[in-house]
């Protein structure tokens, strides 16, 4: 309501106060509409703008706390959520992961993009009020602005519309709506297509800012010179063709009157042009101060990381001459001193100098006293203390961890903190996790995570195990055991490929041509495919397996380490079909068959 009332407000301003002083003090020469159409269709740009980028802002994932207990439950019990899934269509797991990165992404375009708007608004104001730019041009740019109006809309509305059907509540709402005769997802979209109402109200004002810059540009022009002297003339009988009406003559002082406006206007257009240009100034310094504010945030941070790590490399001990280890040694003794009196036996040391570089680590139990549920790292460069909860870690790419066991490591190729642990559950529920913490920001990301990881010369790998035939012993289930691999820095990587390769192509729902190259090794898939249509420069990564009983399971990865889509069906000699499952979680069938330079029948 507080939003409404302030808008309401803002658009009286608008035309009671702003337009008019605009116009009595730059632009009284000219009609008064015409100098609200051309500042009009400015002021909805910025307004219809800045509710979009608001809204955009604010669109986060539909993930509730009700869904992160059902996905936790079925974390540990996969059997159920593959029963459910059968029997209902509802997929209880969450693609939070991914559209965590899509909102991210949508909340950096919406701010680049009201930045950008801002400034083209402010151009086509200014430029075609003092009449210094074209026409086409000022038209032109007011389209611009409209068009990345329309885009930032439709990016907010696509990634709503993505995220109102992410989560088993309002998958389970609309199982049961359906059951209703009600599609309450098609009631959700279009519910969220009413945003598309705002960049509409623009589009048709279009027509009217049209028309307002064929009358403004279709003005006469001024002239600047002024006869030197003026003879009087005789008077001449006017007649105007109706015949009805006669007009006297002109004197020479009605013409000198008639003169006056003339130098009048010429005046109040030299202070007009020289008014906006320096509103046209002050509209070049408020562009580079935004554009400079958001540059500035990024370079400060690499400044102030720069300075933080150089900071004790520059010190210099004159009177007792101690370097830097020894001070790092005194630090260490400090800080550990300091703890163990506070906390006593709740604190334990982890790692102390030099054993993790220039950093001390200490585990920390709770208020219980039951386990070392927290962990402190202190920085010896900066004297910064920093605490975690293991049981709720924070991460940048993925949900919240809890950690059961952990162990502090430090990669020695970024000489960044590494976290490894388990989240203590029993049999299909077992996940271990791979996190780096960057000292510089204090943040945690996951490298990687499954049921197993292998570090190697390389990197690591990550096993996960997919089930894909379920029954009522566990133990006797199938399982597609699936190998990912990674660089020390969390990018998905593939393997050299051996024998047993393959180049597949055939389609996705009949409407998709794509090519898969793979690799089998001990019933373990490694490759990476794309669509055709955009070329095999953008493709996407694939790790897969193959269970007892032939099912086989390729998972997708894109390059920003997500888990997207999936694979699953089997080989037939020289063909793979089965279901594919996209990040929408959106089942379709597919077909790919051995292109003819592959052996006859695949493998393994």
């Amino acid at each position: 309501m507080l939003i409404f009332i302030s808008i309401i407000i803002g658009i009286i301003i608008f035309y009671k106060v702003v337009i008019p002083w605009i116009h009595n003090r730059y632009h009284s020469t000219v009609n008064k509409k015409i100098t609200k159409g051309l500042l009009a269709m400015v002021f909805w740009q910025l307004l219809i703008g800045s509710l979009i980028c608001a809204h955009s802002l604010e669109v986060h994932p539909t993930y509730k706390e009700i869904d992160e207990s059902v996905n936790s439950l079925l974390q540990e019990y996969s059997e159920i959520g593959k029963l459910v899934n059968e029997y209902t269509g509802i997929d209880a797991s969450s693609n939070f992961n991914y559209l965590v990165s899509e909102a991210n992404r949508l909340h950096t375009h919406a701010i680049i993009f009201m930045v950008i708007s801002v400034i083209l608004a402010l151009i086509t104001a200014t430029g075609s009020i003092s009449g210094k730019l074209d026409r086409r041009i000022v038209e032109a740019l007011a389209i611009l602005n409209t068009f990345a109006c329309c885009w930032i809309c439709k990016s907010c509305t696509d990634f709503s519309e993505l995220a109102v059907t992410d989560g088993a509540t309002i998958q389970t709402l609309n199982w049961i709506g359906r059951l209703l005769g009600v599609n309450l997802f098609v009631l959700f979209k279009w519910s969220i297509r009413i945003l598309w109402i705002l960049p509409l109200i623009l589009i048709v004002k279009h027509f009217f800012y049209h028309k307002t810059l064929d009358a403004y540009y279709a003005l006469p022009i001024v002239s600047k010179v002024q006869p030197k002297h003026v003879q009087p003339t005789k008077e001449v009988d006017i007649t105007e063709t109706t015949g009805l009406v006669t007009k006297s003559s002109l004197t020479t002082d009605q013409q000198s009157k008639e003169t006056k406006p003339e130098i009048v206007r010429i005046e109040e257009s030299n202070k007009k042009t020289i008014s906006f240009n320096i509103i046209l100034l002050c509209t070049g310094v408020i562009a580079i101060s935004i554009v400079a504010f958001f540059i500035g945030r990024t370079w400060n941070k690499e400044e102030h990381t720069s300075i933080a790590e150089n900071q004790m490399k520059d010190i210099q001990y004159s009177d007792n001459n101690i370097s830097i280890p020894d001070i790092y040694e005194q630090r260490s003794n400090i800080i550990i001193q300091e703890l163990t009196s506070k906390y006593k036996d709740k604190i334990q040391v982890e790692h102390k100098y030099p054993e993790l570089s220039k950093y001390c680590t200490f585990r920390l139990k709770d208020e219980d006293g039951y386990g070392f549920r927290y962990l402190l790292i202190y920085d010896l460069d900066k004297e910064e203390l920093k605490q975690f909860d293991v049981q709720n870690l924070q991460t940048t790419n993925v949900e919240n961890i809890f950690l059961a066991t952990y162990s502090i490591s430090i990669n020695p190729i970024n000489k960044k903190i590494l976290i490894s642990g388990d989240n203590g559950a029993n049999s299909i529920g077992y996940t271990e996790y791979l996190l780096e913490l960057d000292l510089s920001n204090w943040q945690i990301k996951e490298v990687c995570s499954g049921d197993e990881i292998i570090k190697n010369k390389d990197g690591y790998i990550a096993t996960r195990r997919i089930l894909t035939k379920w029954v009522d012993c566990v133990a006797m289930s199938e399982f597609a055991n699936i190998d990912i691999h990674y660089d020390f820095d969390g990018n998905p990587v593939i393997p050299p490929f051996k024998e047993n390769s393959y180049q597949l192509k055939g389609m996705i729902d009949n409407k998709y041509a794509v090519t898969m190259l793979i690799s089998i090794q001990d019933k373990k898939i490694y490759g990476k495919y794309y669509y055709d249509k955009n070329g095999s420069d953008h493709f996407l990564y694939l790790y897969g397996g193959i269970s007892d009983g032939g099912d086989v399971v390729l998972l997708e990865f894109n390059h920003e380490k997500q888990q997207t889509s999936n694979f699953k069906g089997q080989f037939t000699g020289n063909a793979f079909y089965g279901t594919f499952t996209n990040y929408k979680q959106i089942k379709m069938p597919f077909e790919l068959c051995l292109d003819s330079s592959n052996a006859e029948t695949i493998s393994f």
